[in-house]
């Protein structure tokens, strides 16, 4: 990191806009390894290609887990996106989404979890 980045670094910002309320998607489940354990997690099943969504890195607090992954869709024009989710335990652990948003892909890059971006 130069000494600017130190000065200035990267920020991926959330503004006011975003929507919440109950889903309108049905939810899908994933079995993760976090922290040398199974745990499942139930994520909204709203994603193109759902089959290309990566999770780069799990992180956890009681009953709190945070997933950042990676996602790519295929086609003509192939994008991508970083996915910022917070799940919460449910009575039985399963871990269920409350949180999901877009993160730009370069978030994931000076996070340094991911090099190689569709995008640079």
């Amino acid at each position: 990191m130069t000494a600017g980045e130190r000065e200035r670094p990267w920020l991926d910002v959330l503004n006011r806009k975003h929507e919440c309320g109950p889903t309108l998607s049905e939810y899908r489940t994933l079995d993760l390894v976090h922290e040398g354990h199974p745990v499942r997690v139930r994520i909204p099943d709203n994603l193109i290609d759902p089959e290309r969504l990566e999770i780069l890195a799990t992180l956890g607090s009681g009953p709190l887990l945070t997933l950042i992954g990676h996602h790519t869709m295929k086609g003509k024009s192939p994008y991508e996106r970083g996915v910022l989710m917070v799940a919460r335990a449910d009575p039985e652990g399963t871990f269920i989404v409350h949180v999901w948003h877009e993160l730009y892909p370069w978030a994931l890059k000076y996070l340094g979890l991911k090099e190689d971006l569709i995008e640079g």
